[in-house]
């Protein structure tokens, strides 16, 4: 009993030191984010540069967020008389992106409003791939115009990447607005990004974006009458968005006889490097530096013209400190918040965790049961991919909502009609065994299930929280955690995992393998309905369909090796919930910051 007291003291001890440490870390980073949002203050009122946030609501009430630049002394004029940037970020871009761009242009004169698309970042509402941006940013250039006395707003100018190079080739046919634009390896072909990239078998009839199918692009909107002072730059070796798909647009507005249209085919850089390139962004200065400032630069002639321009010296402070330390923290707050509530008894330790089901198996009549149990499991796990596949390739042609969604709810249902081994006679124990798993359930597992929620959810807040309040002191990206893409794939992910353990659940280890290859099945019956082609862009050395296969045979590994863990981290925690949201909660955020929110 004293051993036990004092083991109890040793880890409560333990627990308030890791937590009273992750604190300390957590305002070690703050101070740090201070300390940068000082220096950038300091940074802007050494280079006179005025900035602020904006917010502006649509029609549908969806509030799209920007950042205004401008140097202080033009930002006093009231004569609509700066020349006026409206810059479009690509694919999951953020307006805080392109920071560097946006300095040398305001070094040159220019106001810069770096606006975030819809679905992206804080801007709310779902990304609807061109169907409603361009009105969107008519809508700002309208705000910009009501608000702003310094900025020309009936003369601006657009400089889009990708995604956003779609949205301004678009919105420069629609709008008399805008005067000049500078497309960086635009979108301006849905039919050729589909052949690409199968966006309606990955995502399907969603909301917002509909059928890709209806949608017009540039190619479908971009005339020689609507399309004027148009500049397309593009990587020779794009092998995300084709450089043909530039040179038709090109030649669809008539650049090949007008001295207003051009094009330059970046040689050696792929769609990535050529964001980053200094020299493509050369020719994006001078040709806006042509039309707003200095009309004696002689853009036919731009392989000279950009041996003279010279950039700014960009000296802007950073530091990925405070994001660390706050990564760091949270990981130790949640072992410190984990081991408190073990050591106070609100949690079973692993020691009342009772024997492994495989255990039980001892007579033949068991090991027969067994077999038949593997096998039943094996079979409808197998069933609703064989049925719904053909069923979203009729209605929903969608890989996402399909197999990681639907499906394994399906299969879920199914499988909790196999019970664990000790009741692997089901058809004359079902009734009693439900009633008596519910009880059970009800009476141990609901206060655990809660804990569990809690025990996870409160670290991650904590990581978001300080992480975002460090992001807004430092003008960086935030998480926009609070949306409906965290729910979505949540329920994709533990509806998957779920799947997955109620396959494997009292299974000895060598069968519980059988998910390292039923899983790659599964995909491959699926994938014969709703076919996904081949990435040429994997990344891999071996790329194409042997890839491909490659991928989906290391998902059936993957998900058994999580699944291990899981099945060994339930030892301590014993609730199953509460064990996939630890491995779920972190690829939640992580989607957050990295994925848009397009469904």
């Amino acid at each position: 009993m004293i051993k036990s007291m004092e083991r109890k003291k040793l880890f409560l001890n333990i627990s308030f030191i890791l937590i009273i440490s992750s604190i300390f870390l957590a305002i070690l980073s703050i101070i740090f984010a201070f300390s940068i949002h000082t220096q950038r203050m300091a940074f802007f009122e050494k280079e006179d540069i005025y900035f602020e946030e904006f917010s502006v609501k649509m029609k549908d009430n969806v509030e799209i967020k920007g950042l205004i630049y401008v140097d202080k002394d033009l930002e006093e004029k009231e004569d609509n008389s700066v020349p006026t940037v409206l810059l479009l970020h690509g694919i999951n871009g953020r307006k805080e992106d392109q920071i560097y761009k946006i300095f040398q242009l305001v070094k040159r004169g220019f106001a810069v409003f770096s606006v975030e698309q819809r679905g992206h970042g804080e801007s709310g509402g779902f990304c609807t791939l061109l169907r409603k941006e361009p009105g969107d940013m008519e809508k700002i250039i309208d705000f910009i115009e009501d608000h702003y006395d310094f900025s020309n707003a009936t003369h601006i100018a657009l400089l889009g990447f990708s995604f956003g190079g779609g949205i301004g080739a678009i919105l420069q046919a629609k709008d008399d607005r805008v005067y000049a634009s500078v497309l960086y390896h635009p979108l301006v072909s849905i039919d050729h990004l589909i052949d690409l990239l199968p966006f309606q078998n990955l995502f399907g009839f969603t909301y917002g974006i509909g059928r890709l199918e209806d949608i017009k692009d540039g190619l479908d909107k971009c005339t020689t009458s609507n399309t004027k002072n148009l500049l397309l730059i593009h990587g020779k070796d794009d092998e995300l968005i084709s450089p043909d798909d530039s040179k038709e647009l090109y030649n669809q507005v008539g650049g090949s006889y007008r001295n207003d249209i051009g094009l330059e085919i970046r040689p050696d850089l792929n769609h990535f490097e050529n964001d980053i390139d200094d020299e493509s962004f050369k020719y994006a200065i001078i040709w806006l530096e042509h039309f707003y400032i200095d009309s004696s630069i002689d853009i036919i002639n731009r392989d000279l013209e950009i041996t003279y321009i010279k950039f700014e010296d960009f000296d802007y402070p950073d530091s990925s400190i405070p994001e660390l330390l706050i990564l760091i923290s949270s990981i130790i707050f949640f072992l410190g918040f984990s081991l408190l509530l073990l050591t106070t008894k609100v949690w079973p330790l692993s020691s009342e965790i009772s024997s492994n089901l495989q255990n039980k198996i001892s007579n033949d009549r068991d090991i027969q049961n067994y077999k038949k149990m593997v096998l039943s499991r094996v079979i409808v796990y197998i069933i609703p991919v064989a049925i719904g596949a053909p069923l979203f390739a009729l209605f929903n042609p969608s890989y996402l909502f399909g197999y990681a969604l639907i499906i394994p709810i399906v299969t879920i249902i199914l499988f909790l009609l196999i019970p664990r081994f000790e009741y692997s006679d089901w058809k004359s124990k079902w009734k009693s065994h439900l009633k008596s798993e519910w009880n059970h359930w009800y009476q141990n597992n609901f206060k655990l299930l809660l804990y569990g929620i809690i025990i996870v959810i409160m670290p991650v807040l904590f990581y978001v929280i300080i992480f975002n309040f460090n992001a807004y002191q430092m003008k960086s990206v935030p998480i926009p955690f609070f949306n409906t893409t965290m729910i979505l794939y949540l329920s994709m992910g533990i509806s998957t995992f779920f799947m997955d353990y109620l396959l494997v659940r009292g299974l000895k280890t060598q069968h519980s393998m059988i998910l390292i290859f039923l899983r790659p099945l599964t995909l491959l019956i699926f994938f014969i309905f709703i076919p996904i082609p081949a990435f040429s862009f994997t990344g891999l050395p071996i790329s194409g369909e042997i890839g491909q296969i490659l991928i989906f045979s290391l998902i059936g590994l993957v998900f058994w090796i999580v699944l291990m863990l899981m099945i060994q981290l339930r030892k301590i925690y014993k609730n199953i919930f509460p064990v996939m949201l630890i491995f779920f909660f972190p690829l939640i955020i992580f989607l957050l910051f990295v994925f848009i929110r397009l469904v």
